[in-house]
């Protein structure tokens, strides 16, 4: 993660919380905010999805295949823009 004023420290990519109305689950750094919604919004079943979150009230109202390719759509993201910034 890099701050406005350049310093940077280690951020986590993928982040899973749970919480009194279900499960949120965090695809942070990614270039595009519409991306999740358009890509994945449809198949995934009962979640709402915003620019870097999943939120759904149980694994049993969502389709866990497409919220793994959601998952691993924002690791490869990082891993790309890590390549081209190293």
């Amino acid at each position: 993660m890099k701050y406005a004023n350049g310093k940077s420290r280690e951020f986590f990519q993928i982040g899973v919380s749970g919480n009194k109305t279900g499960i949120s689950v965090y695809i942070l750094g990614l270039k595009d905010k519409k991306y999740l919604a358009q890509t994945y919004g449809k198949k995934l079943g009962k979640a709402s999805v915003t620019g870097y979150c999943i939120r759904f009230k149980a694994l049993k109202d969502i389709n866990i295949d497409t919220l793994g390719a959601a998952i691993r759509y924002g690791l490869a993201a990082q891993n790309e823009k890590g390549k081209l910034t190293k």
